[in-house]
């Protein structure tokens, strides 16, 4: 397959790269800031130049480590796994679905089918914008819910509680999943490797 049909660039703070000039950044210079790799893959990633040019900036990188990889990805799955580690010893409790959930499982469904169809396409920046589509959904689907309301309340509550955060904790291991090929190191130390013992086939797929 022809993997790209248009020359296309990243830019540099609106000018064009140049080592001579000294205009960009380069593997030395990264390795200098000391900011993990994973953070730089995921920006390039996100603004990878697959149909049109676009811009390499400082701002924008610290813009989609704080808003994408920490207030999206890693509040989701913080929230979702440090649920189950406190309130039920990090063991899936018994998933019982409603019509909500279902709609829910839908939805992720819906973004993981694009993921694929993404990857395919060799378009790797919209495939890796659906992983973050993907755990946007699972913070709302928390929020909606409020487990951490229902675990205080009757044993039926507490159960739901539980059927949630199994749901979420199903979705968290499908994101390390599908961050594998983008963030190895990120994805390596993802609190769904390591925090929750799954005991069930995960219901996503």
């Amino acid at each position: 397959k022809q993997w790209y049909q248009r020359r296309v660039r990243v830019q540099y703070e609106g000018m064009k790269f140049s080592k001579s000039r000294g205009t960009g950044v380069f593997g030395d210079q990264c390795i200098e800031t000391n900011i993990p790799c994973d953070i730089f893959r995921c920006y390039l990633l996100l603004n990878r130049p697959e149909t049109s040019d676009t811009n390499f900036t400082w701002d924008g990188l610290a813009l989609t480590n704080n808003n994408i990889l920490l207030n999206n990805l890693g509040n989701f799955t913080l929230r979702a796994l440090t649920f189950s580690k406190n309130s039920f010893g990090s063991e899936i409790s018994k998933i019982t679905l409603n019509s909500e959930d279902e709609h829910f499982i839908a939805l992720v469904n819906t973004h993981l089918t694009a993921y694929y169809k993404h990857f395919e396409a060799r378009l790797f920046s919209r495939a890796f914008e659906s992983v973050f589509s993907i755990s946007k959904i699972g913070n709302q689907y928390l929020q909606y819910n409020t487990p951490w309301v229902l675990a205080k309340g009757s044993e039926s509550d507490k159960a739901r509680a539980g059927s949630v955060i199994a749901l979420a904790s199903n979705l968290a291991a499908l994101l390390s999943v599908t961050l594998s090929p983008f963030m190895p190191t990120i994805r390596s130390g993802h609190p769904s490797r390591s925090s929750v013992r799954l005991k069930m086939p995960a219901l996503l797929s």
